[in-house]
């Protein structure tokens, strides 16, 4: 806070001195000396400002129009959206989770420009921007959650971003947020542990990023939600965090340390923010819980505080304090379950909710850009990659616009594939027929088919797929023998049909094939088992795919291959089956570590097929399989993080089951299942009724 006084008090003095040299300027002078010395004034005055807006971390023009002087102190994400080189414009970065790569988008106008900044200390989870009095570009700072390293990136303008410290906290960290703690102008870190402790790291400028040790102890393992705030504006930084199912607040109190608050112990949780709510001048203060009440302490000046309360009836995650709408008073901006939502500040009747903003259940981090009623916002969504700018529009509209890839969906290959190939909105077809070397294409043309054959290529295909290899949004196609391993990449040329731009050969016998984004850089690999297990091919784009070996070795032959994100971390994992064999495997993908397996035993014999889907309605997707041998349909229970349990038997006397699909069949908000056998020409509904459990009823 002392920062900030600092900068207020300033920023008055700038404006007043520039005021004084305009209205000089307006009189008239006897010479053209003296209307140079009035010039020369002027430009003392800008210098003066932009001295104050290095030392502030913005620019001249948003020092001058108070933009975000009461700024959010800045949680660590795996996207940061920041002004790194103080070009007036937001610049992204992000990290590509599990493989240590930091992808940096630099702003200009308009336009993108991505780079890679080389990294090779560890894997970080964390990043963030900090400032330093010492520096005019801001830096970056990384962080690895599990170990507690951590790096600090200097930004040298052209010469771009290098290591220049490293460190190590000697314990894993739940929750880390930047903040100038100590007020001596420089942004340091603030973390909480797994042992139980609120630590710091003092940014020491030149001298980079020195452990502090603890500031509050004798806390439970799970500290999260920290919040720096001078609650009670005494001038230094107060400390908000959860522990052991608590919201909780301790003051700091100097030599004396920190002293919990007794009016803040709740079992909900709660963000705090100051800001000039009611447009008069003075600085108010503003709880927000975590059920959405919202209570606003108004200061009055000399005449003490009112309260004002608002309920948004909603969940809330992350929020902020913004004028979204350019009218001068502050709104709240804030992430839901259901996506990201603002309130707009009506004065005394308090926040009233406006529509939501962007839908979407896994907002990470958002940030907003630009002034008056022009203002954008920037987001990141976890399990993707690139980001997202929600376009200002003018009259509150906001368009969805993305920049970066996604995490590519894993495609499972078929004889014949349906798509829309010619991009017109209808669902077309492309199929091999027969044992030939050429693809047939069927355009629907609302429901006028027209057939035509593609490029022949070089060996029959039996599989097909679409695919991206070129990311500009136009599927392409991809495809395989899959006996022989060759396969072919075909460029999509719209009216002018597939060109080949890419073949080549992988290992043989490249059965139950996959495209999945396996190394998470925004492009779809090819995972694929053969004679000696599951084994994967790196997509070079239009360079082919190069094969890179093994995941996991299996005497038996493999039965059925999946890729899913099993665990919602952001990385495909695999499930397969192997022949005559009742055991689940489940290859958990931990970044640049590789796979962890799993083995869940479904207790029947075999698994002859399977549907992923989420069966119990928990957030988590389960595992429904057919055993043929045992005559029954039974599931394996995903428990997030824990892993896969037996979900038990839901239906069984169904003779000679190897067939399922799994689908709300009744509309009544659940999932029903379809199990069929191909020897008996038998087929059931199994009915979920909830509580009663799974019902067969025999179709035919």
């Amino acid at each position: 806070m002392a920062k900030q006084k600092l900068i207020e008090l300033n920023r008055g003095k700038c404006i007043a001195s520039l005021l004084c040299a305009l209205l000089n300027l307006k009189k008239p002078s006897p010479s053209k000396w003296g209307f140079l010395v009035k010039l020369n004034l002027i430009s003392k005055c800008i210098l003066s400002f932009e001295k104050l807006a290095v030392f502030a971390g913005l620019s001249v023009s948003q020092l001058v129009t108070g933009f975000n002087l009461t700024a959010d102190t800045n949680k660590l994400s795996s996207t940061k959206f920041a002004d790194f080189d103080r070009d007036g414009y937001i610049d992204v970065a992000n990290i590509t989770k599990g493989t240590g790569l930091i992808s940096y988008y630099e702003k200009n106008w308009n336009e993108f420009k991505k780079e890679t900044i080389p990294f090779a200390n560890f894997s970080p989870d964390l990043i963030s921007q900090v400032s330093s009095n010492s520096k005019y570009f801001k830096d970056l700072l990384l962080l690895q959650k599990n170990s507690g390293k951590f790096a600090l990136l200097s930004q040298n303008g052209s010469e771009g971003f290098v290591t220049q410290d490293t460190g190590s906290l000697n314990a894993s960290v739940n929750d880390a947020i930047i903040g100038d703690f100590d007020q001596d102008g420089d942004d340091d870190l603030v973390y909480g542990s797994s042992n139980g402790a609120i630590g710091w790291v003092k940014n020491d400028g030149t001298e980079g990023f020195i452990p502090q040790g603890s500031l509050i102890s004798g806390l439970n393992s799970d500290v999260s939600s920290i919040d720096l705030i001078d609650y009670d504006s005494d001038g230094d930084t107060d400390i908000k965090f959860k522990s052991g199912g608590l919201a909780q607040l301790q003051q700091n109190n100097g030599s004396e340390g920190f002293i919990p608050n007794s009016n803040y112990n709740s079992s909900e949780d709660y963000h705090f923010h100051q800001g000039d709510v009611n447009n008069d001048g003075y600085n108010d203060s503003m709880t927000v819980s975590a059920g959405g009440q919202i209570s606003v302490s108004k200061s009055q000046g000399t005449e003490g505080f009112s309260t004002q309360n608002s309920n948004l009836q909603t969940s809330i995650d992350k929020s902020v304090l913004n004028d979204l709408d350019g009218d001068g008073k502050l709104d709240l901006i804030y992430t839901t379950p259901q996506g990201l939502a603002w309130a707009k500040n009506e004065g005394s009747d308090g926040f009233i909710v406006q529509q939501t903003l962007h839908a979407g259940s896994s907002i990470e981090t958002f940030e907003i850009s630009g002034y008056g009623n022009k203002k954008d916002i920037y987001l990141a969504e976890s399990g993707k990659l690139g980001f997202g700018v929600l376009k200002n529009n003018g009259s509150e509209n906001f368009e969805l616009q993305s920049h970066g890839n996604e995490l590519a969906s894993p495609q499972s290959l078929a004889p014949s594939i349906a798509f829309d190939i010619d991009g017109d909105g209808d669902t077309d077809l492309a199929s091999v027929p027969g044992n030939t070397n050429y693809i047939e294409i069927h355009k629907n043309k609302s429901l006028n088919w027209q057939t035509s054959s593609s490029t022949t290529l070089p060996f029959n295909p039996d599989s097909l797929a679409p695919i991206d290899y070129d990311s500009d949004g136009e599927d392409d196609l991809f495809a395989l023998n899959q006996t022989t391993g060759e396969y072919a990449i075909l460029h999509n040329r719209g009216s002018e049909g597939f060109e080949v731009v890419s073949s080549g050969s992988i290992n043989s016998h490249a059965k139950h094939a996959v495209l999945a984004d396996i190394d998470a850089d925004g492009d779809q690999d090819l995972v694929y088992a053969n004679s000696a297990g599951l084994a994967w091919a790196r997509n070079e784009n239009s360079d082919g795919f190069t094969v890179q070996g093994s995941i996991a070795s299996e005497s038996s032959e493999i039965a059925s291959l999946e890729v899913r994100n099993f665990d919602q971390d952001g990385d495909h994992d695999l499930f397969y089956s192997t022949k005559g064999s009742g055991i689940a495997n489940i290859l958990k993908k931990r970044g640049t570590d590789g796979f962890v397996a799993q083995e869940s035993d479904s207790g029947l014999s075999s698994i002859e097929d399977f549907e992923i889907s989420d069966l119990d309605g928990d957030g988590y997707e389960d595992i429904v399989f057919a055993s043929s041998s045992d005559s029954a349909v039974g599931y394996l229970k995903n428990n997030g993080s824990d892993g896969f349990v037996p979900g038990g038997t839901l239906a069984t006397g169904i003779s000679q089951v190897d067939q399922i699909k799994v689908a709300d069949l009744d509309l009544d908000n659940d999932l029903d299942i379809v199990a069929a056998s191909a020897q008996n020409d038998e087929s059931y509904w199994i009915k979920n009724s909830g509580s009663d459990g799974f019902i067969p009823h025999q179709l035919g």
